[in-house]
């Protein structure tokens, strides 16, 4: 596997990890709701912006202006 895929995956986990425990807290703490369903999304997005100014900003994919892309060749035709 490409590194930079790896290393996205990896960036992509930590920020759910983050989102799932922030959600956690907000349902723990009594938060309405709705109101969590109107707050994640805000906080996916901040998650990701401070993704991509702490790290390399190709694996941040959300502000990424350069997609990471991997391609596997078997053959290489003849012609």
């Amino acid at each position: 596997m490409n590194p930079s895929i790896k290393s996205q995956a990896v960036d992509q986990a930590g920020k759910g990890l983050v989102a799932s425990l922030i959600t956690y807290l907000l349902v723990e703490y009594g938060m309405d709701t709705e109101l969590i369903f109107i707050v994640m999304p805000v906080i996916t997005i901040l998650l990701a912006w401070i993704s991509s100014k702490i790290g390399d900003p190709t694996i941040a994919s959300f502000f990424s202006a350069t997609p990471v892309v991997e391609i596997e060749v078997d053959e290489v035709p003849e012609g």
